[in-house]
């Protein structure tokens, strides 16, 4: 019990009191987005939006993921026990009303939490962009930047 519990303290501290960076850190340029969103769908969990800074996203992330795939899992679990149940009570003869009651509350439990996954996953690519944009604007970055010395070519930076 203590191998499990210390690092879940020790992550949890790690997640409910990020590194302060000074204010000048903070502001050094502007957010990008696609590396967030790259990370909010690859291994997902808000990672990304940890990553960028916006902690009320991450969590959003982390718990609607959590959440969707726990029902999703929970559901799978509960057919699986309707399907053994109807396989035994039909051997024995009896009516199999709750086995197949089973099956539908463990269908719907997987289809909510797979609306729920889908929902956070949409959540998670939108919420990286939004953030750097109100970010940008609310530091006065310009949306779309042009180098004023187009020297081997012309670079445009963009930023949301």
């Amino acid at each position: 019990m203590k191998r499990v519990l210390a690092p879940a303290c020790a992550l949890a501290c790690a997640l409910a009191s990020p590194p302060s960076l000074s204010a000048e850190a903070a502001d050094a340029g502007p957010k990008r987005a696609l590396l967030p969103v790259i990370l909010n769908i690859l291994p997902g969990l808000g990672i990304g939006s940890f990553a960028q800074g916006d902690s009320l996203g991450g969590f959003i992330g982390l718990g609607g993921e959590t959440a969707g795939l726990s029902l999703a899992f929970f559901g799978l679990v509960y057919s699986y026990v309707g399907i053994i149940g109807a396989i035994f009570s039909g051997m024995s003869g009896e009516g199999g009303d709750a086995s197949v009651e089973r099956l539908r509350v463990g269908e719907d439990c997987m289809i909510g939490g797979g609306i729920l996954w889908a929902g956070t996953k949409v959540f998670e690519i939108v919420r990286p962009i939004t953030f750097a944009r109100n970010f940008n604007r609310e530091r006065g970055f310009a949306r779309v930047t042009l180098s004023p010395r187009p020297a081997p070519g012309l670079s445009i930076m963009l930023s949301y």
